[in-house]
């Protein structure tokens, strides 16, 4: 009798309750969604980053349906190349369908280049953090500030605006 051989399980991933974010970009924005997966998780988020996650034997709509379905928030990494790849589509069609007001902000479009709005279609109308032109401290700034404001829903200052009336005549 042959020896007993273990099966093979799949572990679940280390978020197996889900991930806080879905980072979807296009594969020559993948720098992109490298650096914006990594300052989340300089955040405390759970990210699920389709480079950093799926591995050799994985199988790719598999773990994309697990991803888009266990995600509460997918961020865009938003360019031309986004909007002409086909492979990403149905991660931010999966989010738009999950929040189609955006009241709960399931779709966070991140515009790392300029992008025409006829060929945005209907992720022109959604509002962006835009960190096109911004070097990489006013970016990293940005994008942080950016995150924050949509997952509390809002913005409020610490500090008082500066007055903006003309200064006093003396």
């Amino acid at each position: 009798m042959p020896p007993s051989v273990a099966p093979i399980v799949a572990e679940e991933p280390s978020t197996a309750a889900g991930w806080d974010f879905l980072v979807s970009a296009a594969e020559e924005d993948s720098a992109w969604g490298q650096w914006c997966a990594w300052l989340l998780e300089q955040q405390g988020f759970q990210v699920h980053l389709d480079t950093w996650d799926v591995v050799a034997g994985d199988h790719l709509v598999g773990r994309l349906h697990e991803a888009v379905s266990h995600s509460k928030r997918t961020l865009v990494i938003l360019s031309e190349n986004y909007l002409a790849s086909e492979k990403v589509q149905a991660e931010w069609h999966a989010a738009w369908l999950a929040d189609p007001t955006g009241m709960m902000r399931r779709l966070i479009p991140v515009r790392v280049a300029v992008c025409r709005p006829e060929t945005a279609g209907l992720l022109h109308g959604i509002s962006h953090i835009d960190l096109v032109d911004l070097d990489g401290d006013e970016a990293r700034r940005a994008f942080v500030e950016g995150i924050n404001r949509a997952v509390q829903g809002g913005y409020r200052p610490s500090e008082p605006p500066p007055f903006p009336g003309s200064p006093a005549r003396t």
